[in-house]
């Protein structure tokens, strides 16, 4: 079904003025301007365009409600209606960090790193447990949760082996604790009720790159062929995640005696 609004109004000079002098358009202002249309759809029901995803965004809404020709569209469930708009609007979610029993404060971070990292751990583990397998009906849908499950499983062990590095390092447990205090004093002096704790994401992300450069100058590590990439979207905090893996690396290099690089 398609509803549109078109201006047909005639220009009053088309046939009235001579068409050898100036071209003169039928239409002169086929336009409209600042229009809302509405449509109930009263006892119909409305049924969607699926968009044809792929497997891996199985986590996004595939479903087209309403398309619009030059203008935007939306469906509103609550009353069963189409509405036009002359402009569009996009409301964008904004990401809300999950927190637990964990305390990921740059000061708490430098004074006990162990035990809130083991705390961390344990939520991770929590969270891998009450992932049950997929029940997508997509089966190419259902194979890419799985494997995003995997994946996640495969984190934890992961951060598990860089938790258990800090447990029997001690030079790789003093170049994180002296990296969370430095976040503490620069933000301590920068802006004290600005920034003070990272982000799940981060933190993880951190001590996972950590890991491997501390396994690799041990010879502990045997999966140096896999790289971690950290998406996240602007403003998330990676750069940040970056900064607090270069400065380990600093102090990590000064516990064993390096002088630069």
């Amino acid at each position: 079904m398609q509803v549109r609004l078109i201006n047909e109004s005639l220009n009053p000079r088309w046939q009235s003025e001579p068409r050898l002098q100036r071209r003169i358009d039928r239409y002169e202002e086929p336009f409209l301007f600042d229009v809302n249309l509405s449509v109930g759809l009263r006892d119909c029901i409305l049924v969607p365009t699926v968009l044809d995803l792929e497997a891996e965004d199985f986590r996004y809404d595939n479903f087209l409600w309403v398309d619009g020709f030059n203008t935007a569209a939306e469906y509103r469930a609550e009353l069963n209606a189409l509405r036009t708009r002359y402009a569009p609007i996009a409301n964008q979610s904004r990401v809300k960090h999950a927190e637990g029993a964990e305390d990921l404060r740059f000061q708490e971070l430098a004074s006990n790193p162990l035990g809130q990292l083991r705390t961390l751990l344990q939520e991770m583990e929590r969270y891998a447990s009450a992932w049950p397998p997929s029940t997508l009906p997509n089966e190419e849908q259902r194979e890419a949760e799985d494997r995003d499950r995997r994946r996640f499983l495969d984190e934890v062990e992961r951060f598990r082996f860089g938790v258990s590095q800090l447990e029997d390092r001690p030079d790789a447990f003093k170049a994180f604790s002296s990296t969370m205090q430095a976040f503490a004093n620069i933000w301590r002096v920068r802006d004290p009720s600005g920034v003070s704790a990272w982000r799940r994401f981060q933190i993880v992300f951190v001590r996972i790159g950590n890991r491997r450069v501390c396994g690799r100058s041990s010879s502990q590590l045997d999966d140096l062929s896999v790289v971690d990439v950290l998406w996240f979207p602007t403003g998330g905090g990676k750069t940040e995640a970056y900064l607090a893996i270069m400065l380990w690396q600093a102090f990590f290099d000064r516990k064993r005696g390096r002088k630069s690089a």
